[in-house]
């Protein structure tokens, strides 16, 4: 099965805000802020799950998706036009059924968020 990671940014200032990755066929949808030891779990309706598939199923394009498609909602909804959502990669998800969901949250939890120095920049740690 294919998992989907996503960068959280803002608008406005291009920062990172957090991660986030979807499986459709597992319906798993977190995300990771920094500073956070917990995810933040989407739970996604039928309907909206099949409007991800079919987002995700046309492709995803390297630049922002729109804030008014299915991803961008799930992941950011309560942020408004002030967070934008950005494909990074797909990976495999290589697991048993009943593991599949901690393989997501360890993936996830792997990610490094930037860190932001004195000067405004931000570097990865």
């Amino acid at each position: 099965m294919t998992a989907w990671l996503l960068g959280l940014h803002r608008l406005d200032t291009g920062r990172h805000v957090a991660w986030a990755v979807l499986c459709v066929d597992a319906r798993y949808c977190s995300v990771a802020l920094p500073g956070v030891s917990t995810l933040v779990r989407r739970l996604l309706s039928g309907s909206e799950w099949k409007a991800v598939d079919g987002e995700l199923g046309l492709g995803l394009n390297p630049w922002p998706l729109p804030p008014s498609g299915a991803i961008a909602r799930a992941l950011a909804s309560e942020a408004g036009s002030s967070v934008v959502c950005q494909w990074v990669t797909a990976f495999d998800v290589i697991a048993s059924p009943l593991d599949v969901a901690l393989a997501l949250d360890n993936r996830l939890l792997s990610e490094p968020h930037p860190v932001v120095t004195k000067g405004g920049a931000e570097s990865n740690e």
